[in-house]
């Protein structure tokens, strides 16, 4: 059944009836309408990569987490200022990891004895998402070892060599990106084997 939007369409009754209250850390609550970003097929762009219509001079800005009354919780990565309402591209956490921070202990000689754990963070929340063969034939910014990339907010402490522990499996952090999803962390990781 198709649906004709003639005179009687309205885009104020629409935002009114799917738009969702959302939170943000010193920020009055404000309504977000979330859509689909484009027609892609990818998995990735389907599940966690969303367009958010706001109210015109909407305070939320660019790396902001964001959380819905539901608690899924949002990366606000790039904002749109209009007359007709502000549009944002927001990024939906999809797991939650351990970050953690691995030291090597040496003696006195100079000889690497262990390794040191500490864990920054537990249960962290963030975007993830696998990196494919195919990817790395049309992302000349990845890594050759890059089997995975996170995006974690800018105020999270973590150093070129950290693991990353998801789901029991653990990641090296190889790359730390400051600018691509700037204000926000893209972190570049590999197949951690340190015992």
């Amino acid at each position: 059944m198709s649906v004709r939007i003639g005179s009687k369409f309205s885009a104020t009754a629409m935002f009114a009836r799917y738009r969702t209250i959302c939170h943000c850390e010193n920020k009055d609550d404000e309504f977000i309408m979330f859509t689909r970003i484009g027609r892609g097929t990818k998995r990735f762009l389907i599940n966690n990569v969303l367009w958010g219509l706001m109210d015109t001079d909407s305070a939320f800005d660019v790396g902001d987490v964001i959380t819905d009354d539901n608690g899924t919780m949002y990366f606000l990565v790039a904002k749109t200022n209009s007359m007709q309402g502000d549009k944002g591209e927001f990024y939906k956490t999809n797991c939650t990891i351990d970050i953690v921070d691995v030291k090597k202990n040496y003696n006195e000689y100079g000889e690497q004895l262990d390794n040191s754990e500490i864990t920054r963070y537990k249960d962290y929340p963030v975007v993830y998402e696998d990196v494919s063969a195919h990817m790395h034939l049309f992302d000349y910014g990845l890594l050759p070892t890059t089997t995975r990339r996170f995006i974690v907010p800018s105020c999270t402490v973590v150093d070129v060599g950290d693991r990353i522990v998801l789901n029991g499996e653990n990641s090296r952090v190889d790359s730390i990106n400051k600018s691509d999803f700037q204000p926000f962390l893209y972190l570049q990781c590999s197949k951690d084997n340190r015992v």
